[in-house]
């Protein structure tokens, strides 16, 4: 039977948070922010069989299915994401997958499959404690643009992000994506649409149950940048980190006073999400030096 797939709106919230519960590991594609952050880009759609949610979107021209999540029927699950690609006249293809998730969809489908991956795809996922402290040696250089950033201002304070904040943190963001978009990368500026999309959702998300949880950084009562995540298990997921960098050390002052939020929760991990393949943005992560790279592996199934 072919499943009937819908777009996914906040009205499915509670299914979306059922999902992210259901699947074990810390990728940050099974997180309801950032399947919310990218459903109009990617045309996120949803079903269910089996006694399974299903997740269909479009990434790279091609129509993909994510992992199928609950108590039920695997087989039956993965021979509805089939029949739907019969359907749509399109290769059956399951992506952001754990290892673990590969494996259950192999033994579903019983036939051989081919995978692959790609380095831009990983998750950088860090020690809490490490990015909050960021003590030691490897960590002389993000430490040494905070103690600049605390001397050249002063004045700065980091408070929570809350729903009443949200105008101005939009207002600075609109201002941010003005000043970027000229030599942005079409990756980044599809980014940069999917976390203004966020921020729109972010009232709703936060009153259907999502865990979000933000920060502002503040110089002389200006918003000089900000960071919005989600707590899921023991992890914070960094879904948007935005700063003006007129203010020198600002980046590194982000990620230390996020980390140290997380901390406060006695969160254990932080992953701060994809590099998507770019230089600087992975020379970025890399610097922080974290603890593993969470690698997500596409099945193209027979």
């Amino acid at each position: 039977m072919i499943p009937q797939f819908s777009p996914l709106t906040v009205d499915c919230l509670p299914l979306i948070l059922a999902y992210t519960q259901a699947l074990p590991g810390r990728i940050c594609d099974r997180t309801a922010g950032i399947l919310y952050m990218w459903a109009e880009q990617l045309n996120t759609c949803l079903a269910t069989a089996g006694g399974m949610l299903l997740l269909r979107s479009v990434w790279e021209g091609r129509t993909v299915y994510a992992c199928p999540a609950g108590d039920g029927d695997m087989q039956a699950a993965v021979s509805a994401c089939r029949a739907d690609a019969n359907e749509r006249s399109v290769p059956l293809c399951f992506a952001s997958l754990t290892p673990d998730d590969a494996v259950n969809i192999r033994n579903a489908v019983n036939a051989p499959c081919t995978e692959e991956s790609d380095e831009a795809w990983s998750d950088y996922l860090y020690d809490a404690d490490a990015l909050a402290s960021l003590e030691g040696r490897a960590y002389h250089g993000p430490r040494n643009h905070i103690n600049r950033f605390c001397t050249e201002y002063p004045t700065y304070r980091y408070t929570p992000l809350t729903p009443d904040q949200l105008p101005e943190v939009e207002e600075f963001y609109a201002a941010h994506r003005a000043r970027t978009a000229e030599t942005a990368v079409p990756s980044a500026l599809a980014e940069a649409e999917a976390a203004a999309h966020l921020l729109t959702l972010y009232p709703a998300l936060l009153e259907g149950g999502t865990r979000l949880l933000g920060g502002i950084l503040r110089v002389n009562g200006e918003i000089v940048g900000f960071s919005l995540g989600e707590v899921l298990g023991d992890t914070l997921f960094v879904h948007i980190e935005k700063a003006n960098t007129a203010f020198n050390g600002v980046y590194p002052m982000l990620v230390r006073e996020f980390a140290r939020m997380g901390t406060a929760l006695g969160l254990r991990y932080i992953n701060r999400e994809e590099d998507d393949g770019h230089p600087g943005l992975r020379r970025s992560k890399q610097s922080y030096h974290p603890s593993a790279l969470l690698n997500k592996l596409v099945l193209h199934c027979p």
